[in-house]
This record gives structure tokens, sequence and C-alpha cells, in this order.
């Protein structure tokens, strides 16, 4: 905060508000319990469904498989998003690292998938049933030794920033003490945890959250979804505690966003008159919008090729002309009450 005005003019030197008695406008909401948080939107997002996140058991390394289909044949569950079908994703602005990994892991406990289902408890049980295979890297983990080597970044902020002459002073100052001081590892600990409900609406998002900083998690949104900004909406109405831990996009308020259309489904053609099916379920995919949809082709092409194909471009089932009514009606099923097989 810059004081570029005299004193006496500046708001806070005129000392109107610091110092000053005054009530909060959510105080009386929260001490009664009739502020609404984000996850508590119930009545204005009803029947939604509850992600649970899956954390990557490496700090370094990359993904080399992830097996779903245990955790999908879970009771309850309606879709599993993980980097292979979440599309394009960027990275925000105030994000370090990306908030879904996939193939690389960039920390301990990056989100790696996030399973859906029609209840926390369902989606909380699937989650450990979702088996990531990883290559591990080497990593630095010791910050005394890693702070050797360091550079400072390369940016259009001014990482260092010096005034006066600490050198000059330091050496002619009477008392010297220079030491190192190591503390333990910290976390924030406010009383609402992180959570975040998402709903779309004709392509435009709109996720109640529990955020510090509004306009930073609105551009950083439409940026890490590809989007435009005005297509994105966020709605903190109250922050129950943050401790500069909900300052930034976090994991579970962007996986939201392509867990919220977990339920839609698309029965495709692959030969089609502009562009084929597998280009579509490309461009299916790569919407935040439908990124966690059901995609089924129904075609003629039924040679193994196709179906390898038909993999790549996404699809989660391939069948082939003349339909089979009762396999598709299975898959719908299984999609719909996922606690039946699905049938491939």
């Amino acid at each position: 905060m810059k004081f570029t005005t005299p004193a006496t003019t500046n708001p806070i030197d005129q000392l109107k508000v610091v110092g000053k008695p005054v009530d909060r406008i959510d105080g009386p909401f929260k001490t009664t319990g009739t502020a609404r948080y984000a996850y508590e939107q119930h009545q204005t997002v009803p029947d939604a469904a509850y992600g649970y996140v899956v954390g990557a058991t490496i700090a370094k390394g990359r993904i080399a498989s992830i097996d779903v289909e245990a955790a999908r044949r879970s009771p309850g569950v309606l879709a599993i998003v993980t980097y292979q079908n979440a599309g394009k994703l960027g990275k925000g602005k105030y994000n370090t690292a990306k908030l879904l990994a996939g193939p690389e892991v960039e920390h301990y406990h990056q989100a790696v998938a996030v399973v859906v289902a029609q209840t926390f408890e369902q989606a909380r049980a699937a989650a450990p049933l979702v088996k990531v295979s990883y290559v591990e890297e080497k990593g630095e983990y010791d910050l005394e030794r890693a702070k050797k080597s360091a550079r400072l970044p390369k940016t259009d902020d001014k990482p260092e920033t010096k005034h006066g002459n600490f050198a000059a002073g330091f050496a002619s100052a009477p008392v010297k003490l220079d030491a190192t001081y190591t503390t333990p590892d910290q976390s924030h600990a406010m009383m609402e945890p992180h959570a975040s409900v998402a709903a779309w609406d004709d392509g435009r998002l709109t996720l109640w959250t529990s955020n510090q900083m509004i306009h930073w998690g609105t551009q950083d949104m439409a940026k890490t979804l590809g989007i435009p900004v005005e297509n994105v909406r966020l709605i903190s109405p109250y922050i129950g505690g943050g401790f500069g831990g909900k300052l930034f996009l976090r994991a579970e308020a962007l996986l939201a966003a392509p867990a919220a259309q977990a339920s839609e489904v698309y029965i495709l053609d692959i030969g089609l008159p502009r562009i084929d099916g597998y280009e579509l379920a490309r461009r299916l995919r790569q919407r935040p919008a439908s990124r966690g949809a059901l995609l089924v082709a129904l075609t003629g092409y039924g040679q193994a090729h196709d179906f390898t194909l038909s993999k790549g471009a996404g699809f989660d089932h391939h069948l082939v002309k003349p339909a089979n009514l009762e396999q598709l009606e299975r898959i719908l099923r299984a999609h719909a009450a996922p606690d039946t097989p699905h049938a491939a």
C-alpha cells in the first residue's frame, strides 16, 4: 500500500474507520448461523452431484497410467475427470503449478482426478479405487540445500527491491546479529474448508466458492478453461476465514467446472458430412461445458483401428451398427446408476 498524498487528506490518516468500533456487515449472520457459505448453496443449485479430489502420491514425476474402471463401477459414481478427458487446461497467472496434474506431476498431492458421485460419501469411497501409476523423478526437498543454487526469476514484476544501503549500515553498527531461524511447516487453518459449487448455463459458468480475491479468481478461471472472462462469474457471499489460503484459484474450484457436466450424454456417428465424429468428440472434450460428458460412438465403422481411433478421440464406448438397443440401454443405465456394471 502506498501513501502518496499528504497526511490528513488520506482516508486512512483521517482515522474515520481505522481505530473506530465498526460493526461487520456479515457479523450478525455468521454469529447466528444464518450465513450460507459456498458449500451451502443447496437452494440455489438443488440436487447437485458431489466431487472428491484424488491427489498425487509423489512430489515430482509423471503419470504413466490411470485405471478408473473400478472407481467408475462403484455405487453412485457419475463420472471421473482426469487430464485425459478434461480437455486442454491452461494455468492461471497466480498459480505456480497447474491445478490438474497430467502427465507431469509438479508437487505432492497435486490433483490427478476428481470422482463425481450422487453423494459425498460415494465419491469419497470411490476415490481410493482410482489407480495411478507414476514414474518418479528426483526433486529438491531441502530448502537449505536448494537455496544455494537459487536464481532470481525473470518476470515483469520486480522479484527483489532494495531501499537504502544495508551493507554500509550493518558494517558500521555497534552491535551485529547475523542468525538463521527455522520453523516447522505451517498450514492455513480457517474454520470454513475449501468448497465450490459450479453450474453451467448456455456456455456460461457460475461458481460459488470461498475466495478472497474475486477478480483474480475470475480472470484465472477464464484463462485456465480457455473461455471469455465475461462467461465466468464467481460468487463468494461469505468467507469463513482465509488467512491468505483463499486468495487464488484452487483445484477444487477449477475441477468443479468440468465435473458439473458429468451427466450429459452424446451419441455420435463417425461418418458425418463436414467433420467426422472423431473430430467432433475431440472438440466436445475441449469444451469446458462437455468435458465430463459420456460420449458414445454409434457407427458402421467396426474395424480394430476404428476402435483405437474412437478411444483416442475421447469416446467412452464404440458401438457398431445396426444398433443393439439392449447394449445401449445398459450403457445409459450404467451412466445414470453406475452401480450397474458398464457394458462396452
